[in-house]
């Protein structure tokens, strides 16, 4: 069917120990808060342990096939046990195309009308090298 589309993601790194709110709740609670003309595509599980040693924030990139034609929704749903928000930036070779914080903002999601099909990257951290649990949910829509 050519309406279907393909995401598939490389290598999900997962880091750290598990919290109070990191397990499917907090995936139902991402997934609940899609809207109504979008499709589920894929959720992505963050946990991202405080890196000690280093001063920059760890960072995670992930590469995922986006298709042509659809409007996508990424949208993050924090734990409330987190100290900090995930903040995550969609990009495709070196331009940016979305991010959940600007100009002092955090934003829950990241709209995206794709007109290439083509490798995505998008990447995800914490602020300050927080610690932290999420959920990013990837939903679709034509155009």
């Amino acid at each position: 069917m050519k309406n279907i589309i393909t995401l598939f993601f490389s290598s999900m790194i997962l880091i750290g120990s598990s919290h109070a709110q990191c397990n499917k709740e907090l995936s139902d609670l991402a997934i609940g808060k899609l809207k109504d003309n979008y499709t589920f595509q894929k959720e992505i599980k963050i946990k991202l342990k405080k890196d000690k040693k280093s001063k920059v924030p760890q960072k995670i990139v992930q590469s995922l096939v986006l298709t042509a034609g659809q409007n996508y929704m990424f949208y993050a749903q924090n734990s409330k046990d987190n100290n900090s928000k995930v903040i995550y930036e969609l990009f495709m070779g070196k331009g940016i195309l979305g991010r959940s914080y600007l100009n002092g903002r955090h934003y829950k999601g990241i709209a995206f009308m794709c007109m290439k099909t083509g490798t995505y990257n998008l990447a995800y951290y914490y602020e300050k090298g927080e610690p932290g649990c999420s959920v990013i949910v990837v939903s679709s829509t034509k155009f």
